[in-house]
């Protein structure tokens, strides 16, 4: 365990990439404080923060053994982290939605323009002006609490 403290985070990426778990657990030890602290800042909550680290934890861990070789580690492990707490934040903003409307949140997040998710959804053409609007305001809420503030992404490029 020794020797693999002094690796980069690149070796122990290559190195988990090849079946080392120990090489995934010593960057586990490397960044779990900092994404944990990065995690509670965006979340604001401990118990959602802990489930967010370890799906994206797991996440990474599952991506490096599928062949996946990040570049940058520090940032891929941030990028999974960040979206297993998209996924929570999209779930939280879901709750009060009906089924339809969730779909149609899903799509818009994917990219869709509101009047293609509403009419994909098979909504009659009249309910069109109004369901856009609605999941405009969906889609910029949920997507404001899911983009960092630059007062996050300055003080992460600060960090390093």
């Amino acid at each position: 365990m020794r020797l693999l403290s002094t690796q980069s985070d690149e070796r122990l990426a290559l190195l988990a990439r090849h079946g080392h778990d120990f090489a995934f657990e010593e960057l586990v030890r490397r960044y779990r404080e900092p994404l944990t602290r990065y995690l509670r800042r965006l979340l604001g909550d401990t118990a959602a923060s802990a489930d967010a680290l370890e799906r994206g934890l797991i996440r990474a861990w599952a991506s490096l053994l599928g062949g996946i070789t990040p570049i940058d580690v520090r940032s891929w492990l941030y990028g999974n982290v960040h979206a297993a707490a998209v996924g929570k934040l999209a779930r939280y903003a879901s709750v009060d939605l009906t089924p339809r409307q969730q779909d149609a949140l899903a799509l818009q997040v994917r990219g869709y323009e509101p009047e293609e998710a509403v009419s994909s959804l098979g909504l009659h053409e009249g309910l069109v002006p109004a369901a856009a609007d609605r999941l405009r305001a969906a889609a910029r809420g949920a997507v404001t609490a899911l983009v960092p503030s630059r007062a996050v992404v300055a003080a992460a490029a600060l960090r390093t």
